[in-house]
């Protein structure tokens, strides 16, 4: 299909010459000549493209019908989206508190093209509230609206929202996007057509048309609905993902598809498309996320691993590729002696200047061998231990290692490029390996990038305050015009208990010294009266160290940790569990502050009657947090502040919030500090 739109492009602008020298009153002799080019090898075949006019006329013809059916389709889209605005309404019975004042705030910013900073606690109904405003605005102005979230499980309740305000068969589509490795039902994801006969079922334009028909009805489809609909029809349930989204009117997914440099949705993007709207959900969470995949590293030990593999390889490819990966460790290598002959030789983590050349050079080389790579891979020949696809750390995603690190690389060297105060180039060395890291400091330029592309940006979260600061890390602050807003809680004060205990130090020089006492304390209050109590503490270590204390103090109590490896999951069934009990006793859910247990999940009810906070939450020391705190030092004269105090009390807030969920609910919270 490709090669037969080369070869239509071709012979149309043998027409179009035609048609401009037969106008001129010129003889007209053409045919036409399609070369390909081999991108590896620069080896070129040429095809020829017979003229016929006749055949071009008709084409030409045809193409414009069908591209004046597509206008006239979407004008009447456009009316279609326009009457439904207007029947977009509330979708319960009355409002909270402030909902109304929050609505409006929110349809002010999508009139006026702002960016809209927005702090609403937990159950002042915010969700609904930015929604309706923002899709009655989309569907009036002809835009589009992208919803995004930093978990999967924030996704749901906008879904539902959604659920009630668009109804099925009324043309407005609103689909979920997921991860390409959450969708993929193959176990091994390598993702070419060659490779993959989902993929390339799914690149024919005949396998989407039934896809098409379906999703225009419109409604809501959730992403295990897009997975059926390609499972019953054999293609990549990723890319009809991808197709649906570029369809939708309301787009749900993660941050990624908004703002990763690697994985932002193009399709949703294309230029002369519609214009877009933005919800940011649980916005504090985008600095921290922005911060992290704008700092890729180089892994000295992750080269070797696939150095020493090229050795075995047994075919000629593998003796290029471990040429190529020699290339690569030399720029660490080099790097390191440059740090070691001068006053900083032997430091375990040292800034230092990148060749950026030798990375403009590497990345040209990656892009090489990506293609030589892949084109190696298709013959199916064995492959040594070390390039055979396995599964991803942490994922059911299965990857070739050297394609993966190539796809690294890759962006390592692209984000090489960014210059300036707010970006630097760390060597770091430990007993294991030696990498290279850019690290991005300051994520609020890039950012800001990214809510350009939007007419209008609205970001929110029970914990965006101060809001200055937030303004300044999510990029708010340099666009041409935004405003801050925040509410107070909509349930009674009086519902909360809040006690602070400052007789103890958190301090990290100190909270070894204080765990033992604190958690005495922990356990006597959980005794005071029976029920479900969630205990956070600032890392695994302390967290494990303070469930055997809490079990020591008072034996009657129960102790069930977050672990490592087992998620939410296995705590929140344990507190479900001894809620429904008919024997209650006093049950100490312990979690890390700042982990999946402390945002995002709610404890409704008597899942949770209270919560002890050991600390407040402040990021680790580092020698990359005191570089952060360096530089916020000297852009806003807060160093302590933007790289320490404001993200651990946000940490804390949320935590805090996962007591008290809905206006009956009563609660303690309790912080040592």
């Amino acid at each position: 299909p490709v090669l037969a739109a080369y070869q239509w492009q071709c012979a149309l602008y043998c027409h179009f010459l035609a048609l401009g020298r037969a106008a001129a009153g010129e003889a007209v002799t053409l045919r036409g000549e399609l070369v390909l080019v081999d991108a590896r090898s620069l080896r070129s075949q040429a095809i020829a493209v017979p003229y016929e006019p006749e055949s071009c006329q008709a084409f030409l013809e045809a193409r414009l019908d069908a591209l004046l059916g597509e206008r006239a389709e979407a004008e009447r889209l456009q009316r279609v989206r326009l009457a439904y605005s207007e029947r977009v309404r509330f979708p319960h019975p009355s409002l909270r508190p402030y909902q109304q004042e929050l609505m409006d705030n929110v349809a002010g910013a999508a009139e006026g093209g702002m960016a809209l900073l927005m702090s609403a606690p937990t159950g002042i109904g915010k969700t609904a509230a930015a929604l309706v405003p923002l899709l009655g605005s989309a569907l009036a102005t002809n835009r589009r609206l992208m919803v995004v979230t930093a978990k999967v499980s924030q996704q749901e309740l906008a879904l539902d929202t959604l659920g009630a305000l668009v109804a099925p068969g009324e043309e407005i589509l609103v689909a979920q996007l997921e991860a390409r490795e959450r969708s993929c039902p193959r176990e091994e994801m390598l993702c070419t057509e060659h490779a993959c006969p989902l993929l390339r079922q799914s690149l024919l334009v005949e396998s989407l048309a039934p896809v098409a028909k379906e999703l225009r009805a419109g409604g809501v489809f959730r992403a295990e609905a897009l997975r059926l609909m390609a499972a019953t029809r054999r293609l990549c349930p990723f890319e009809v993902g991808l197709f649906a989204a570029g369809l939708a009117d309301v787009v749900v997914c993660d941050f990624n598809y908004a703002f990763h440099p690697q994985a932002s949705l193009d399709r949703f993007f294309a230029p002369g498309g519609r214009e877009r709207l933005l919800l940011v959900d649980e916005a504090h969470n985008l600095p921290a996320r922005a911060r992290d995949f704008l700092s890729p590293t180089l892994d000295r030990a992750r080269i070797r691993v696939l150095a020493e593999g090229a050795l075995q390889g047994g075919h000629p490819v593998f003796a290029r590729i471990l040429e190529f990966l020699l290339d690569v460790e030399s720029l660490i290598t080099d790097t390191e002696r440059e740090v070691d002959a001068g006053p900083r030789r032997g430091l375990a983590v040292a800034e230092v200047e990148l060749d950026r050349e030798r990375t403009a050079s590497l990345e040209t080389a990656t892009e090489t061998w990506l293609l030589d790579y892949l084109a190696w891979a298709k013959s199916g020949t064995r492959r040594p231990p070390a390039f055979v696809p396995r599964t991803v750390e942490g994922s059911r995603r299965v990857l070739d290692p050297f394609l993966g690190f190539c796809f690294d690389l890759l962006h390592f060297c692209r984000a090489a490029e960014e210059r300036g105060d707010h970006t630097t180039t760390l060597l770091r060395r430990s007993a294991e390996t030696t990498e290279l890291q850019i690290l991005c400091k300051d994520p609020s330029r890039y950012l800001a990038s990214r809510h350009r592309r939007f007419h209008s940006v609205v970001a929110m979260s029970a914990t965006l305050e101060p809001l200055d600061f937030f303004a300044d890390e999510l990029g708010v602050s340099r666009l041409r015009s935004f405003e801050c807003c925040a509410f107070p809680s909509p349930f009674p004060p009086e519902n909360r208990a809040i006690v602070v205990d400052g007789s103890l130090s958190t301090r990290f020089r100190d909270r070894d010294r204080s765990l033992p006492e604190a958690c005495r304390r922990m356990a006597k209050l959980a005794a005071l009266k029976k029920g479900n109590y969630l205990a956070f503490f600032p890392s695994y270590a302390l967290l494990e160290a303070g469930a055997l204390l809490i079990r020591a103090s008072d034996p009657t109590i129960g102790v069930v940790t977050q672990t490592r490896e087992g998620g939410a999951e296995p705590l929140l069934k344990a507190l479900e569990e001894a809620a429904r009990a008919p024997t209650r006793r006093s049950l100490v859910g312990a979690a890390v502050i700042g982990g999946a247990l402390s945002e995002g999940v709610d404890f409704v009810g008597e899942l949770a009657i209270g919560a002890f906070l050991f600390g407040p939450g402040l990021p680790a020391v580092t020698d990359e947090r005191k570089i952060i705190q360096e530089y916020y030092e000297q852009e806003r004269g807060a160093g302590f502040e933007y790289a320490f105090l404001y993200p651990g009390l946000a940490r804390v807030v949320q935590a805090a919030g996962r007591v008290i969920r809905g206006p009956d609910e009563r609660g303690i919270i309790v912080l040592f500090c």
